[in-house]
């Protein structure tokens, strides 16, 4: 009898355990990550034409806001606001020692969802897949430029890769490299926290 009392407490151990594990990323939540580095694909670099040299500003950083539902361990829906900060293209005259800057500065509305993949009871690994609405925000400045600021927006897919662990029930540490497919690609890599509720 004490054998069977023993081994059934155990199993309802164990059988919660598991349950708690696969709540956490059940229900709703918020996210905020602080993006060290953002990098923008500017295309090819102009060739230097007689004086003139070209210079490329193509990293940032930025950050993130979102919020979402899980309906499950494996899978979850959300909606988020990230700063991809702005890149620039410097051009140089040495013989008359100016200079003219064109830069971009983008923001990105996305909706997406997420699927998880559980390693023990703490740690995940995370896929991202989505659509993301951006607003540019370009403008120019120099001595061979009269100077303008103009506004423009682009959309594409959004995708990237992730993982996290929990530290309770309710909080997590995050980290993720995601691409967003606008007129540009730019590659956000992001740390931040996780609240759930």
């Amino acid at each position: 009898m004490t054998l069977q009392r023993s081994f059934c407490a155990g199993l309802v151990l164990c059988i919660g355990a598991g349950t708690a594990a696969a709540e956490r990323n059940e229900g709703f939540y918020l996210e905020g990550q602080y993006a060290p580095r953002t990098s923008f694909d500017l295309g090819p670099r102009p060739p230097t034409v007689g004086t003139v040299t070209v210079h490329d500003d193509d990293t940032d950083s930025g950050f993130l806001i979102s919020g979402g539902y899980g309906f499950n361990q494996y899978f979850s829906v959300g909606l988020g606001w990230t700063d991809l900060g702005s890149a620039s293209r410097t051009l140089r005259d040495s013989a008359t020692n100016t200079t003219t800057t064109f830069t971009a500065s983008v923001d990105v509305i996305s909706a997406f969802g997420q699927g998880f993949l559980p390693i023990g009871d703490d740690f995940y690994l995370m896929g991202k897949l989505g659509y993301a609405d951006g607003d540019i925000d370009a403008r120019a400045s120099g001595a061979t430029v009269v100077p303008f600021n103009a506004s423009s927006s682009d959309s594409g897919a959004l995708f990237g890769v992730g993982a996290g662990y929990y530290f309770s029930d309710n909080f997590a540490v995050t980290g993720e490299w995601s691409r967003y497919n606008l007129a540009d690609d730019i590659d956000y890599v992001g740390i931040g926290a996780k609240f759930s509720f």
